[in-house]
């Protein structure tokens, strides 16, 4: 379970930042359409980690100025540092779930060691 949770978050992690830059890239008149409303643009961005979503707000609701300043690349650099400390956070608990699950694995081989199976007839606790 623990690499298909690590691919899925680096995929992801991907996805998201291609997807922050493809939006900035978009010219003003795409903003003002009614299927390209700030809230479900957000929508399609929404993660786990709070800030993320605010840098997002941020540069959304402020394209027009990001725009005229020609600070896109900078919005999207943030934005990605913002997805890579979430990445970093939960490949760190992939991790420690992985380490964990060995050594369940690791005790429940070490009990069936020590256990006598010779004509012993094992009853499971209720």
């Amino acid at each position: 379970h623990s690499f298909f949770a690590y691919s899925g978050e680096s995929l992801t992690q991907r996805l998201r930042s291609v997807m922050f830059s493809i939006i900035l890239k978009q010219e003003v008149a795409w903003f003002d359409q009614q299927e390209n409303n700030t809230g479900k643009l957000c929508a399609l961005l929404q993660t786990d980690v709070a800030n993320i979503q605010r840098v997002s707000m941020e540069t959304i609701r402020n394209i027009r100025t990001v725009v005229q300043l020609t600070k896109e690349n900078e919005f999207a650099n943030k934005f990605s540092s913002f997805i890579h400390k979430s990445h970093r956070t939960n490949l760190n608990r992939l991790h420690l779930i992985g380490v964990l699950n060995g050594l369940m694995v690791l005790e429940y081989l070490g009990l069936l060691e020590l256990l006598p199976l010779n004509n012993t007839v094992l009853v499971p606790w209720p």
